[in-house]
């Protein structure tokens, strides 16, 4: 009638087999983590050798936009004052470099 606990005691375990302690040092199977490594390296090298072609296309695009099709305003500024100076219009002596170049050929 009476239903009574299960009670661990000294004699109850006696002739039961003991469970194996566990061992994180000899838990880890060797193979298949070896396999999952070697595996997971292919899966990465493959993916890294199609990828950077990829990652340069993309760069060259972004330079192309970027760098190399913005009108170089920097560069025509420098040259109109180049030129302005090579005309005449901002040097001292006010003469043209074709002024100044007959200028030393006749000396």
């Amino acid at each position: 009638m009476g239903h009574t606990p299960h009670t661990h005691s000294a004699h109850a375990s006696k002739g039961a087999a003991r469970p194996e302690p566990i061992d994180p040092e000899r838990d880890i199977d060797a193979k298949p983590t070896a396999l999952w490594f070697i595996g997971s390296s292919i899966v990465f090298f493959v993916s890294f050798y199609f990828l950077m072609p990829l990652f340069d296309r993309v760069l060259t695009q972004e330079r192309n936009r970027k760098v190399d099709l913005l009108p170089n305003t920097e560069l025509m500024d420098v040259k109109s004052v180049e030129q302005a100076f090579l005309r005449g219009d901002d040097s001292k002596s006010k003469k043209s470099i074709e002024q100044v170049m007959k200028e030393m050929v006749a000396k």
